[in-house]
């Protein structure tokens, strides 16, 4: 099946009354174009704190009024991937070390900390088949179906896309068994290996090439999908990270999609770009993911750290503040003591209702609850285009 490349950000614009938090690393916050060494990071991140209602109903004796009872979800769920500066696993980090800042506010602990664990992962695979002299498209197939050897389970959906000069569905929210994946596969790499057959017969213009890497387009479609699916949100791109062709998304955009829909993106590639301000590398650090590297042999093997990485990530808890605005507000997570890669991976959420604020009915946390305090430092507007 084709899909045209992607839509714009219409969905995301309209979501005007939520928040949305921007987090920052180290004292100052940068201009979200500016990537060389030595610059602070950006790390988009909002609050998962959507309102739900609870109604219980008394069954009224001799004609008493009826009861309602109101509740609402306060606590923020934060998504946080710890690695070594070289993106390896860490030791476990100790709740303790955990602190986190909102607006440059006073640093304060989360209130409980866990692992992601079995999570359900609603998971999309990008693979980029524009890259004719890849060594990983000749073992992308088997490297992904070894995904069903333990790393995924059955609580989890995989989709699978192949970009090409367009967008190939080959598989929609599967379970992730070894069969499922093996047929995906096939259908996803058939174009691929047709043109591998009949490339000595066939000459394609590097201009044709070139023209035929929406990259952009490509993330940004595929991260539209997965919004709209449950559970943790991964996008793992085997790409080289290069885009030419795109009409409808830039970089910029497809990481502030990815930040509101809280899809977090990781490549795959054979080695990094030699730019410092790699805009692909970029779009995986801002949205709670990384850049990781492999070869023929080690694909498969990467493939499984992955998704352990992922496994492996911290979801930081703590109460929403009913102070909350709508609109962007930063947040800074650190570890005491360590200069560990911190990522977080971007969530949106509902800011307090005034009316259900001063509602008699609702319930709020209890006293000993203290929802941490924002600072006054808000965060710096996108770049121009």
């Amino acid at each position: 099946m084709l899909w045209p490349v992607p839509v714009g950000l219409t969905d995301c614009e309209r979501r005007a009354e939520d928040g949305i938090l921007v987090g920052i690393m180290g004292r100052r916050l940068v201009p979200a174009q500016s990537f060389g060494p030595g610059w602070l990071w950006w790390v988009w991140l909002g609050l998962l704190g959507a309102s739900c209602g609870s109604a219980q109903q008394v069954s009224p004796a001799n004609d008493a009024p009826i009861t309602t009872l109101h509740v609402y979800t306060t606590v923020a769920e934060v998504p946080t991937l710890v690695l070594t500066r070289t993106h390896k696993e860490m030791n476990p980090v100790q709740p303790a070390q955990f602190r986190l800042s909102l607006d440059s506010g006073p640093a304060f602990q989360p209130t409980h900390v866990r692992m992601e664990g079995d999570d359900p992962i609603s998971m999309a695979i990008l693979i980029d088949t524009m890259v004719p002299k890849s060594q990983l498209l000749r073992q992308v197939q088997e490297a992904v179906t070894g995904l069903a050897r333990g790393s995924l389970g059955p609580q989890d959906r995989v989709s699978i896309y192949a970009m090409g000069c367009d967008l190939t569905l080959a598989a929609d929210q599967i379970t992730p068994d070894a069969k499922s994946l093996e047929n995906a596969m096939k259908t996803a790499m058939a174009a691929w290996a047709i043109r591998q057959r009949t490339a000595p017969r066939v000459t394609v213009s590097d201009a044709h090439t070139r023209s035929c890497k929406p990259l952009w387009d490509a993330l940004s479609y595929v991260t539209e999908k997965l919004h709209q699916q449950p559970g943790r949100r991964v996008l793992i791109t085997i790409s080289d990270g290069a885009d030419s062709g795109s009409t409808k998304a830039t970089w910029w955009t497809v990481q502030k999609r990815a930040q509101i829909e809280s899809v977090a993106i990781f490549g795959v590639l054979t080695k990094g770009s030699e730019d410092p301000e790699d805009p692909f590398d970029s779009i995986c650090e801002l949205t709670g993911g990384a850049e990781l590297f492999a070869t023929q042999e080690t694909l498969d093997q990467r493939l499984q750290e992955l998704v352990t990485m992922v496994r492996h990530r911290y979801i930081l808890e703590f109460p929403r503040s009913d102070d909350f605005k709508p609109g962007h507000h930063s947040i800074a997570v650190s570890i005491l003591k360590s200069k560990a890669y911190i990522r977080t991976t971007g969530v949106t959420f509902r800011v307090a209702d005034p009316k259900v604020l001063v509602d008699p009915t609702t319930v709020h946390p209890a006293d000993e609850v203290e929802a941490p305090k924002l600072g006054t430092r808000r965060v710096l507007p996108p770049p121009p285009n």
